[in-house]
């Protein structure tokens, strides 16, 4: 919770530093409503040199894990779609303030 998931530096054609903080959880995550917010903005981007981030959400449909796996009842979201839509309305607002982050919920296979 201290560190970032990935952090990435890159030099653009330019020689300019480019930086970016991508923060990752999974969609069973207890804090995955509040992450984006509290942890990617308003700590790591908020105490580094860049306000860009990505806040990565690794979708894993659950008809993939047994019935008794205790992550299918600690899903926020049930539907990828409203995972997609609630972090874009929430980016949003953060990019109001002067962030720079995107969300993206990926869907995997497993």
């Amino acid at each position: 919770g201290e560190r970032t998931d990935i952090h990435v530096d890159a030099i653009s054609p330019n020689g300019d530093k480019i930086t970016a903080i991508i923060e990752v959880k999974g969609n069973w995550h207890t804090d995955l409503k509040k992450a984006m917010k509290d942890q990617l903005a308003e700590r790591y981007l908020t105490n580094s040199s860049t306000r860009s981030g990505i806040y990565l959400v690794a979708w894993f449909e659950s008809n993939w894990w047994s019935k008794e796996d205790s992550r299918l009842q600690k899903r926020p979201f049930k539907k990828l779609l409203d995972a997609t839509e609630f972090f874009n309305a929430q980016a949003t607002i953060l990019n109001n303030k002067n962030y720079y982050i995107k969300p993206y919920v990926m869907k995997l296979p497993y």
